[in-house]
């Protein structure tokens, strides 16, 4: 039967109780809706070593927990996504079966608000306060890499071709290629943090390194291994020389690609892409059958890409105004999208959020 009554316990997300810790745990093993990593209660914990104010609203039902709520509570009592910008899904971890209205945990937590860009399954108690979505791709690779590709290229993909040719060239003219994974030296996270500190600059976009404790997140991340739930260093090294680096996190079956750069001077043999096939060939191997890349149109995805999954931008707010004012927001962001400016606009929409977003 499903759960008709709910209450509601709210707690540090450092304090949360072995049992609660297992139970959560065991949705995100057995519920397909929550496999990506983002939804792993390590992730949680971790993040709660890292920021203030991480906290988990445990959903109850009939003396039991049913379902948990993570966030991080903003100065101004808003619950903003576990891990910041670095978080590529968003949302509650539900039951089977079990549907709450987001508003009735927002009211049981005491928060204004819950502000969301990247939320994950959407329901029919959620939909009514999604007011835009996305297609965040993956790679399938369900089968092998080896029949990922297959199937890529009989979709039309040239990418493969060009990631072959690309790679050629690289090793004639600069030399040998190879892949080092689950690297935890200092030195590459610095080398990361310098590269792609710089890229983001030069895009003129919000550079997340500002943040303070991006760096703790980094060094905590690629040395974390817990219950299935880690981080993932690849670099790629031409000749000895370190040219490019991802940065994923996994869990179970699932990856997610969170950072990748390359150093500028090798552009025209785009090293980023032949590292990421190479990273995707080794996530392959270990087992894994779905790997995120996250939201976005830019053409390697779109070539890469086995299909897609819609995550929802929205808000659960009290607050009548602020509502309608993120209604409005959200709303124009859309329209100027897929307008002939979208490109510069969005630009000008990423820097103002990323300069009114609290940070934690």
């Amino acid at each position: 039967m499903k759960p008709t009554s709910f209450d509601f316990l709210t707690t540090p997300a450092g304090k949360l109780s072995d049992d609660t810790y297992a139970h959560w745990l065991g949705l995100h093993q057995t519920v397909e809706a929550y496999r990506s990593p983002f939804f792993h209660p390590e992730f949680t914990r971790m993040m709660s070593e890292i920021l203030a104010n991480v906290e988990v609203t445990i959903i109850r039902s009939e003396g039991r927990n049913v379902g948990y709520f993570p966030y991080v509570r903003s100065n101004a009592n808003v619950a903003q996504p576990v891990g910041l910008n670095f978080t590529d899904y968003q949302g509650m971890i539900l039951e089977d079966g079990v549907s709450i209205d987001p508003m009735q945990v927002i009211k049981a937590a005491r928060l204004s608000a819950w502000n969301f860009d990247h939320l994950h399954n959407v329901d029919t108690k959620t939909s009514p306060y999604a007011l835009s979505h996305a297609p965040s791709h993956y790679l399938d690779l369900t089968g092998g890499y080896d029949n990922y590709v297959a199937a890529r290229n009989a979709a039309g993909t040239k990418i493969f071709t060009q990631i072959r040719q690309n790679q050629r060239k690289l090793e004639k003219n600069c030399g040998q290629i190879e892949l080092i994974t689950k690297t935890v030296k200092q030195e590459d996270i610095d080398w990361l943090a310098t590269m792609k500190s710089s890229q983001l600059k030069f895009m003129k976009v919000f550079d997340y390194f500002e943040n303070s404790w991006t760096m703790a997140f980094l060094s905590t991340l690629t040395r974390r291994n817990t219950n299935g739930f880690e981080g993932l260093l690849s670099k790629m090294l031409v000749n000895g020389q370190l040219v490019a680096i991802h940065l994923g996190i996994h869990s179970g079956k699932t990856a997610h690609s969170l950072i990748p750069v390359y150093a500028p001077d090798y552009s025209k043999y785009s090293p980023g892409i032949i590292l990421f096939g190479m990273v995707a060939e080794q996530n392959a191997k270990l087992g894994i059958q779905r790997f995120e890349l996250g939201l976005g149109r830019e053409e390697f995805k779109l070539s890469l890409a086995s299909n897609a999954q819609p995550l929802y931008t929205g808000t659960v707010d009290r607050r009548t105004f602020n509502r309608l004012v993120k209604q409005s927001w959200t709303l124009g962001k859309e329209v100027v999208r897929q307008s002939s400016i979208g490109p510069t606009a969005q630009k000008l929409v990423r820097r103002i959020k990323s300069l009114t977003t609290p940070t934690g």
